[in-house]
């Protein structure tokens, strides 16, 4: 009993000498802890403020400036290009205040002498210079095409970029890197239109110096602006442009033959219906290519592309205040404020009946083709109408296509449109469509009362009545 006793002692002071240990160990654990607390909190206040200042010190210092920024306006032909490079070159001093060169076509038809015959030669050197390199250099172009393979040391899984290395210095390109070398050093931004790229870019795919641009406008903020216009209304405009008499139109000249006209040597013009039927059911046989030919081309080729609506009013001032890097204010707000409102219209559309009137007139034996010129009855025909009272050529008796053969063309142009307002980003429902819809037959009739855009001249008629 006695050893029970004192056994029992012994661990009633063993444990109570345990109890006494662990909660030492813990006090000073806890002693401990808050200690390192103290010092990370401490520490990490230090951190921060040392973040702050080296945030600070960058964001005074070691931020590099923006980059310039190079738009490519590209057309298509026929969707507001000569207005738009009308306005940009009616607000070049607004653009240089906003940090931007604008170097137009060779043949600009909106340019004004400048004050300066030194820049107006400038101006004129580099307007040569870039289209040499990106619009008639077919030669070089090619050239271009096989010239600088990626390094062998390449990661890239295709071969479509240069990579690492010298640019080219074939002659049509070396000047043009000059150019825009020149200007990037300088900081100032580069805006450059000319329409018939677009037909390079998007006929010319393999030959188009695609990979040497992009090399080219590497630390350039670079887009490609095109310009969407309504298939339906595209379409016409650009069968207009293609047989409307011009210098280069040799052929329009000539009298075209059939009936009891001579034979010349001339290009016969087929109706609008005609000629936009064939597009609508063949795209890749447009003489130019619509705008989402040219937005699938410039994207295949990994370009940044902004497509902007021809729709709707102030197509150029959207444009303008769409350039990259903020815009360009100053320019915008001169369109804004109505600076702009008494420019001409660049590249209006003109009627082709008086033509087909001619044609039609020389192969019923009216007139004779051996004594007068095919452009000199047309300019008596056009005269003759514009000379008398409440006649025109839209009063002239026309043959205009029914609802049966427009049903393709809106077919086209419906699809078309889904697709541009896909690249927008935006929702195309019922009401989307209705509105097309609409806007479609009020433009082209139906052979119902309303649009004459897809009519032709019935000129059988019109000769007898006359």
């Amino acid at each position: 009993m006695r050893i029970s006793f004192l056994s029992w002692i012994f661990w009633l002071v063993a444990a109570g000498w345990m109890w006494v240990s662990i909660s030492l160990i813990r006090v000073q654990n806890f002693a401990h802890e808050a200690h390192q607390t103290q010092v990370r909190r401490l520490f990490s206040a230090d951190l921060r403020d040392t973040h702050i200042v080296q945030r600070s010190e960058l964001v005074d210092v070691a931020v590099p400036p923006p980059l310039p920024s190079f738009v490519l306006h590209v057309g298509p032909l026929k969707t507001a290009t000569t207005s738009l490079q009308c306005a940009l070159t009616s607000l070049r001093s607004e653009l240089e205040a906003d940090g931007y060169r604008y170097i137009g076509r060779f043949e600009d038809p909106c340019m004004p002498p400048s004050a300066s015959k030194a820049d107006d030669q400038l101006r004129k050197r580099e307007e040569k210079i870039f289209e040499a390199a990106l619009l008639w250099g077919a030669k070089c172009h090619k050239a271009l095409a096989k010239s600088a393979p990626p390094p062998a040391n390449s990661t890239e899984s295709s071969g479509d970029d240069l990579g690492p290395g010298p640019i080219s210095s074939y002659g049509c390109w070396e000047n043009f890197v000059s150019v825009l070398e020149k200007y990037r050093r300088d900081g100032t931004s580069i805006i450059y239109s000319e329409e018939n790229i677009s037909t390079n870019m998007v006929k010319d795919r393999i030959n188009f110096p695609y990979r040497h641009l992009r090399r080219a406008l590497t630390g350039w903020n670079f887009q490609v602006l095109v310009v969407h216009r309504r298939l339906f209304d595209w379409m016409p405009s650009a069968h207009n442009e293609l047989y409307k008499p011009g210098p280069a139109k040799i052929r329009l000249k000539r009298w075209p033959g059939g009936g009891l006209c001579v034979n010349k040597g001339g290009k016969d013009m087929p109706t609008v219906m005609k000629n936009v039927a064939q597009m609508a059911s063949n795209p890749g046989g447009k003489n130019w290519p619509d705008a989402l030919q040219v937005v699938d081309a410039a994207r295949s080729a990994g370009l940044h592309v902004v497509l902007e609506s021809y729709e709707g009013a102030g197509v150029v001032a959207r444009a303008v205040g769409n350039f990259p890097g903020g815009g360009a204010p100053t320019a915008y707000r001169a369109i804004a404020g109505g600076h702009l409102d008494a420019l001409p219209r660049g590249n209006p559309s003109v009627s082709l009946h008086h033509d087909m009137l001619t044609v039609a007139a020389c192969r019923a034996g009216a007139i004779n083709g051996t004594v007068v010129t095919r452009t000199e009855v047309r300019d008596y025909v056009r005269k003759r109408l514009e000379d008398s009272d409440g006649v025109s050529p839209l009063s002239l008796p026309l043959d205009c296509p029914g609802k049966e053969e427009l049903a393709p063309i809106l077919a086209a142009s419906l699809d078309d449109e889904r697709a541009a307002f896909k690249l927008w980003q935006r929702d195309w429902g019922r009401e989307e469509r209705k509105a097309h819809e609409v806007v479609f037959w009020k433009n082209t009739g139906g052979g119902e009362v309303g649009g004459v855009k897809y009519c032709a001249v019935d000129s059988d008629t019109a000769l007898k009545e006359e």
